[in-house]
């Protein structure tokens, strides 16, 4: 179960790029994280968005 810590200057990204943002990186490493594992059957991955 990876952890994921993104850091961002403040003021840089609104709440509607970090939300993107953080289902996109989501995405992609459930589905690395998967392979050859259907990403459906994956536990939960961790995002923190600063």
């Amino acid at each position: 179960m990876p952890f994921i810590n993104i850091k961002v200057l403040k003021g840089t990204l609104s709440e509607e790029k970090k939300k993107e943002m953080i289902s996109r990186v989501t995405e992609v490493v459930a589905e690395i994280e998967a392979r050859p594992i259907p990403k459906e059957k994956l536990q939960t991955t961790y995002l923190v968005c600063y």
